[in-house]
């Protein structure tokens, strides 16, 4: 179980429960009373709680979607750490996060057992209960946190070095693809569209900058243009490359390039919300405008427009 090296880690009087998937992949550690406590409802008298069984059941539906439906590989075992949670399968511990967050995927240690650098082996820790949240329902909550944080685990089988905006913008497009009720693409995509004129590799500095959470649009955009396939393609071709050196090679597969991408999504951009249209993102009318700088035409300025890398401006 998480120790005391652990950010949120289970209390010394907590009897830690655990409950295998049926699905065989994922052990889930619960315990039952105190501020860790889940949910205690068993209607169907299994002698689990059901918040258990569903969080399971829910981590199984997340694995079989990206491994069989959209090919990615599954997450390393630690079948042959010491501390491994009792065997191989991806531990969910479920803990009290006291509103301080809702869960993340925690990495164990990477290059071990012939895994390259990069290459890490990890749990979750998941919020227990989403007593105080603002999440619709527990359920909608429980969908979101492991279509999104499981995502990281899968990019740990490949290469957790890449960056926030890859790790984020990923994340939060998975967990859409997922289920299309989990809009998270729509609630992050301002993070991106207030700062287009930010290069798309350079977050601002922070620990959670909703730069790389926006920037699943730009992913969203790639999926919806040249097909879910391309972020696999992606991913694996970050395996030993940095994934902007690398997405020109990926686009290459589809006779585009990454110039030629970049400047179809900056036009896709503009045609969200009000300016949504069918040539368009599919759910554009659920995304915010593009921020813009309002001129008079005809428009000149005698200071030299600055223009980064991989960035956008709109006037």
């Amino acid at each position: 179980t998480p120790g005391t090296s652990e950010i949120f880690r289970y209390d010394p009087g907590d009897v830690v429960q655990t409950y295998p998937s049926p699905g065989g992949h994922f052990l889930v550690h619960y315990v039952l009373g105190g501020h860790n406590g889940v949910p205690m409802a068993d209607l169907d008298g299994s002698g689990v709680p059901d918040h258990v069984e569903s969080v399971a059941s829910i981590y199984d539906d997340v694995l079989a979607f990206y491994q069989g439906m959209l090919g990615y590989r599954a997450p390393l075992s630690d079948a042959m750490l010491t501390d491994n949670g009792g065997d191989g399968r991806f531990d969910v511990y479920l803990l009290d996060f006291g509103g301080s967050a809702d869960g993340s995927f925690r990495t164990d240690g990477c290059a071990l057992f012939g895994a390259r650098i990069g290459q890490c082996v990890g749990f979750m820790d998941q919020e227990n209960d989403f007593f105080g949240y603002g999440y619709p329902s527990i359920d909608y909550a429980n969908r979101l946190l492991a279509s999104h944080e499981f995502f990281h685990a899968v990019q740990a089988a490949y290469d957790s070095t890449q960056g926030s905006v890859l790790a984020e913008g990923t994340a939060v497009w998975a967990s859409g693809r997922f289920d299309s009720s989990l809009r998270d693409v729509e609630a992050f995509a301002d993070g991106y569209f207030s700062m287009t004129g930010r290069p798309i590799d350079s977050p601002p500095v922070g620990p959670v900058p909703a730069f790389a959470y926006g920037s699943s649009i730009f992913f969203q955009f790639l999926a919806e243009r040249f097909g879910d396939d391309v972020i696999r393609l992606l991913w694996e071709a970050a395996d030993t490359t940095p994934w902007m050196m690398a997405i020109d090679g990926v686009l290459a597969m589809d006779g585009s390039s990454f110039t030629a991408a970049w400047r179809e999504f900056a036009g896709w951009n503009l045609f969200t919300d009000v300016r949504a249209d069918a040539a368009h993102y599919a759910n554009g009318a659920r995304y915010p405008l593009v921020t813009t700088t309002a001129v008079t035409l005809p428009y000149a300025t005698s200071t030299p427009l600055r223009v980064f890398y991989a960035s956008a401006q709109y006037f």
